[in-house]
């Protein structure tokens, strides 16, 4: 007697383990051998093919794959799914389960391909060893069913410590180099496995390091007494390198340490220079932390010490002195006098603040550009200039005062702009 035909999923494997990190890193086959044949021929009519999963997690995500003559075009709600450029069904996809609403007509040949497309993708760093129930199953609206089943196993894999949050430079002013300054104050670091901290380490390194070159813990959780490293008074590890005159900043941990308290130990970890000039340029720094699986991974932020910034001068501290004077003088003057001096008073707060902006952005190279020299010659033109024109004939004496004010304030701001401008013969 002839052996009797199989029918629906034949040859789907029945356990399968799939290693952590090739499942994390994109979506894997589970089985390209299974074919499908109908026990009678309306199972494919009216139907749906149904892949749910029992022991799943949020971590678990199950689709269709191109390939083997199935072709899926995502939509909005749903894909549509194509074999061989025709349309088979509709799926719905990515979460624990996949559902195909099967168009009238389809075949054993299409039904095959789209089994063979079924992916699993995991994004979770903590796989249970605990087995998921995979269920291929075709479900007919008349009630008909026909299914098989799968046990997939992860097999969990060492991740690596991950950095996140490290600025790619670590920007401060020349100034701050000699009491020091923190590297990064919001770097964050990692164990995937949630296993922690505990026989691992944490190494910073200086490219380029000099005697003059010291790294340190600035203030917090964490605190150095000879060899030891303490964690809010309580020693969690050794310091195998101290930092000190070039050398790296090195620790071992004893005792178990937290993502947030490693993550709290490179926040605080600090530069500063005991060189009699100012610092120039930028050097490498690299962070390595090591897991408690013995895993190690680096990162790495560009330390730079800029030159300091130009100090903004206000318009209010650059002529102060000359225009309570100048204020002094035409205090209860006519009210001619008044109004031309509270325009020009205006005009010249505006002008030097500009100008005092201006040279802490840009700096004294840029400053020509401004053409401040004719601005400077525009105003005290306009004071002279008015001062005759408004009230000469009928206030010569105030006037000469003002006049004489008015020289000072001039040579008050030639002061101020000389040093990063030029000659006195260019403002006046």
């Amino acid at each position: 007697m002839a052996a009797k035909a199989k029918t629906g999923f034949s040859g789907l494997d029945k356990s399968k383990t799939l290693a952590e990190n090739t499942v994390n890193a994109g979506p894997v086959v589970l089985d390209s051998n299974v074919t499908f044949t109908a026990a009678s021929p309306d199972i494919l009519s009216r139907g749906f093919f149904l892949v749910d999963v029992a022991n799943y997690n949020e971590h678990d995500h199950f689709y269709l794959k191109d390939g083997g003559g199935i072709k899926v075009i995502n939509g909005a709600d749903f894909g549509s799914v194509y074999y061989n450029d025709v349309l088979v069904g509709a799926v719905t996809s990515g979460g624990p389960y996949i559902s195909v609403t099967l168009e009238p007509g389809i075949t054993e040949e299409a039904m095959t391909a789209m089994a063979r497309a079924v992916t699993y993708y995991y994004d979770g760093d903590t796989p249970s060893a605990v087995g998921r129930v995979v269920t291929y199953r075709i479900l007919n609206m008349s009630g008909a069913e026909t299914s098989a089943t799968m046990l997939l196993k992860l097999k969990p894999e060492n991740d690596l410590p991950v950095f996140s949050g490290l600025d790619t430079q670590s920007v401060h002013s020349a100034s701050q180099a000699a009491p020091g300054v923190v590297i990064d104050a919001d770097v964050h670091v990692a164990n995937p496995d949630l296993t922690g901290f505990k026989g691992g380490k944490l190494a910073v390194h200086l490219a380029g390091a000099t005697a003059t070159d010291q790294l340190y813990l600035s203030d917090g959780h964490f605190s150095i007494i000879g060899k030891k490293l303490y964690f809010d008074g309580k020693q969690v590890g050794t310091v195998s390198a101290d930092g000190h005159n070039g050398h790296d900043l090195a620790f071992t941990f004893s005792a178990a340490i937290s993502d947030a308290q490693a993550s709290q130990l490179a926040e605080q970890v600090s530069y500063r220079s005991t060189a009699a000039s100012a610092l120039s340029g930028a050097r490498d720094v690299t962070f390595t932390v090591t897991d408690a699986e013995k895993s190690s991974t680096s990162a790495h932020t560009t330390l730079v010490f800029e030159a300091d910034a130009p100090t903004l001068l206000s318009a209010s501290s650059i002529v102060s002195d000359p225009f309570a004077t100048l204020k002094a003088a035409v205090s209860g003057a006519p009210d001619d006098l008044s109004a031309v001096f509270a325009t020009l008073e205006a005009r010249a707060a505006g002008l030097l603040e500009a100008a005092s902006h201006a040279h802490g952005a840009l700096g004294t190279d840029h400053l020509p550009d401004l053409h401040l020299p004719t601005a400077v010659v525009d105003y005290l033109d306009a004071i002279g200039s008015s001062l005759l024109d408004h009230a000469q004939s009928a206030h010569p004496a105030l006037v000469h005062e003002l006049s004489d004010r008015a020289q000072a304030l001039a040579a008050h701001v030639h002061e101020v702009l000389h040093p990063v401008h030029g000659s006195a013969d260019a403002l006046i």
